[in-house]
């Protein structure tokens, strides 16, 4: 099996002791179960989830990929005869025992994939095995989830949902019977969460029959997947209101503005103009979610907010982690530094990894009960190496060049026999790949690569314009980059 390492050092003490204990927090959450290693929600837990433990699965991959494969396999390996994946693992004793609870919110699919191009092994058993999973668990979401058969996805309660039970984002209704007000449930709902999750499945499912080498398969999981994004913009879409809504039974609309709105970009769900609309009008609207600690889980403004609500109100820990995917798919890396930098703040101040924050002052909350949660520690990380550091997605290499005000650092990554390599000092930064420099270039900037270090791209990561320059393969590039924009160095 392909080894991976990763070794990170600054001269800026605070932001070295919060890497290490994100670090420290996130291999802790390494856990026995049977005969198998798997990634918890936090040290100490024996519950291993399809939302929360892959997602952070998928950053350990890069410190150990063998407990990130296994984590994902123990999924595989549980799914019901039906095509119903568990939403836990949990242990007892010796035994591994699966749930099947929650149906929302799963970050597995594109994560599980990942780890095919990490392993150096697209066309394995595992990728066969994920394949036959994800299958499977489209027609059940297909044949369980769709009983009108109208093409939108639906769910049956509250604890289908990520928030469960707490969820503020399903009020109920208040109708008249007899000329008297009285309520009843908004159940079933028709959701697009579960729909861009479902349009994941299928887009994932189209990659990896690629990967096997199956390209009419490949063009009809991509054609499922592309109906699946036009239904969510033709029913759930409100094109007045700049956000997609769900559905009550009635086929009504569901007012409440949630951060599930993100959740379409993380699953790239929603076409480019709908993105930016989304982003512009309420991601980025200080009276709904850019709040002075940014992405609270109901719109700020909503009646249905509760500060005192983990689920209903504050940011979290895991929505930080999912941010990052939804706005770097969306070419929104100014964004990423903007809520990174918030991130890092707000938890290295007493190297806390809450589950969530106050909206207002950015202060950890509830961290006599949880102070080490592994997604927020796995969302640390990520925001580290995309600032100063290296990494793969698929076969390209990011590298962050942000740079530093008053330090150094350097991130080494480990990829089988090739190591990776940022050293950040006086405002630039150097890439090299097993000691041949690829590029020297301006802090504030990332740039994308191949695994061979060719096929340059820099874009401009801060939220104002940039003189740049580049120095690649011996030839000095000078550039102006406004916030966001990339441009390939041939």
């Amino acid at each position: 099996m392909i080894q991976t390492d990763v070794r990170f050092t600054t001269t800026d003490k605070n932001l070295d002791r919060l890497y290490e204990s994100a670090k420290d927090t996130l291999l802790s959450s390494r856990r026995n179960f049977g005969d198998k290693r798997l990634m918890t929600d936090a040290p100490g837990s024996s519950t291993a989830t399809l939302n929360y433990s892959l997602m952070s699965a998928e950053t350990l991959a890069d410190y150990d990929l063998g407990v990130a494969l296994d984590s994902v396999n123990a999924f595989l390996l549980t799914i019901r005869k039906d095509g119903r994946l568990p939403s836990s693992l949990s242990r007892e004793g010796g035994a591994i025992l699966p749930h099947y609870e929650i149906l929302t919110g799963f970050s597995f699919a594109e994560e599980a994939l990942k780890l095919c191009y990490l392993a150096k092994n697209k066309n394995s058993s595992y990728s066969k095995r994920l394949y036959e999973a994800l299958s499977l668990f489209d027609e059940y979401l297909w044949t369980k989830h769709d009983l009108n058969a109208n093409g939108c996805l639906e769910i049956y309660d509250k604890t289908d949902t990520e928030e469960g039970a707490a969820s503020g984002r399903f009020p109920l209704l208040t109708m008249m019977k007899n000329g008297e007000e009285h309520t009843a449930s908004p159940f079933p709902v028709e959701t697009y969460d579960l729909m861009a999750q479902a349009y994941c499945v299928r887009n994932t499912l189209s990659e990896l029959a690629l990967l096997l080498r199956k390209p009419e398969e490949a063009s009809l999981w991509q054609s499922k997947a592309d109906a699946v994004k036009q239904k969510i913009d033709d029913f759930f879409w409100l094109g007045g209101f700049h956000a997609c809504f769900d559905r009550d039974y009635r086929g009504s609309i569901i007012s409440t503005l949630s951060i599930h709105n993100l959740s379409l970009l993380y699953f790239g769900a929603l076409n480019t103009e709908n993105a930016q609309e989304v982003v512009q009008n309420h991601i980025r609207n200080p009276e709904e979610f850019w709040t002075p600690m940014p992405l609270p889980t109901l719109a700020a403004n909503q009646s249905q907010y509760d500060a005192h609500n983990e689920l209903c109100g504050p940011p979290r820990g895991v929505t930080y982690r999912r941010a990052i995917r939804a706005f770097e798919k969306y070419g929104y890396y100014a964004t990423i530094t903007e809520i990174g930098q918030k991130l890092l703040k707000a938890t290295g101040t007493q190297n806390q990894f809450p589950v969530c924050f106050d909206t207002v002052t950015g202060e950890p909350l509830n961290t006599d009960t949880q102070s080490a949660y592994t997604p927020t520690a796995s969302a640390v990380l990520e925001v580290i190496k995309r600032f100063w550091g290296v990494y793969t997605d698929r076969d390209t290499v990011c590298w962050g060049c942000l740079g530093h005000e008053n330090a150094t650092s350097e991130y080494r990554f480990t990829w089988g026999n090739d190591t990776y390599l940022t050293e950040t000092e006086d405002g630039i930064t150097t890439g090299s790949i097993n000691g041949n420099r690829i590029f020297t270039v301006t802090a504030g900037t990332r740039v994308f690569t191949d695994i061979h270090g060719t096929s340059v791209r820099v874009v401009n990561a801060t939220p104002a314009p940039l003189d740049c320059i580049c120095v690649c393969r011996d030839r000095t590039y000078s550039m102006h980059l406004e916030p966001n924009e990339a441009k390939e160095i041939q």
